[in-house]
């Protein structure tokens, strides 16, 4: 089978703090144009890193990667993941997701604007609610997944995305729809 190369990568919201005190994470997919990589970017709040890196958010990005018909590579890329935190956080990773992760240590907000400027999907991680990395996809005009449910943050993030006029087919009501359809718009991502 030919398989074309996609890189996944997990970003900070360092930065965005200053702009809101909300919690937020999100999960966005870049693809570059000159090396044809989809890079899939999750960055998460400084506050909570340790809390939200947990065994289930692995797995579901190994099982993104194991359905996908494209070969995926998870970049991980936390704020506050510096100093002597940053090879915990990095050796954390590369446990669940081998060679498949590659773990970068903090990023100025800049740069992590910079790296979203060019992504074309989202995956929006749950059940933590994602308002404003949804807030941040819309802006750069890009398009993602949802996960709903019963929890208040989680039926906010299907409100927006349902505000925004986004397929109906992009806000998943269970874990393996959220991954069959991350998979999905990964391997049709124009």
């Amino acid at each position: 089978m030919n398989r074309q190369v996609f890189t996944i990568a997990i970003f900070p919201t360092e930065g965005l703090q200053a702009l809101k005190s909300e919690l937020f994470d999100v999960v966005f997919v870049e693809h570059d144009k000159l090396l044809s990589v989809l890079v899939l970017n999750i960055p998460f709040t400084k506050e909570e890193n340790s809390i939200r890196l947990n065994l289930d958010l692995y797995v579901f990005h190994c099982q993104i990667r194991d359905k996908a018909k494209v070969k995926v590579h998870f970049h991980f890329a936390l704020g506050q993941s510096f100093g002597i935190t940053h090879p915990h956080v990095k050796w954390f990773i590369e446990q669940y997701l081998g060679d498949s992760a590659t773990a970068h240590a903090h990023a100025p907000y800049r740069e992590y604007l910079d790296i979203l400027r060019h992504c074309d999907m989202m995956l929006n991680p749950f059940p933590f609610g994602n308002t404003n990395g949804i807030i941040d996809m819309v802006t750069l005009g890009l398009v993602g997944v949802c996960k709903t449910g019963e929890e208040v943050h989680e039926h906010i993030d299907e409100g927006l995305f349902k505000r925004l006029g986004l397929p109906e087919w992009l806000i998943a009501q269970s874990v393996e729809e959220y991954i069959n359809c991350a998979v999905r718009l990964a391997e049709n991502h124009k």
